[in-house]
């Protein structure tokens, strides 16, 4: 999603079973892709502060 409401901006594959149960939550596979998102939700956020800042979005 990005900071402007019912936009998606990337669709990200999740390279792990279908069987979720059978995924190590330390999994290193796993620990990258919450990575991932973790990263563009943060960039995301930081996108909308400065939106904020410079006085909203045009």
């Amino acid at each position: 999603m990005s900071t402007r409401p019912g936009v998606i901006t990337e669709i990200v594959e999740v390279p792990l079973p279908e069987e979720r149960w059978a995924v190590r939550r330390d999994s290193p596979q796993l620990l990258e892709v919450a990575r991932y998102v973790s990263n563009r939700i943060a960039d995301e956020v930081r996108k909308a502060q400065l939106a904020e800042q410079e006085g909203g979005y045009s």
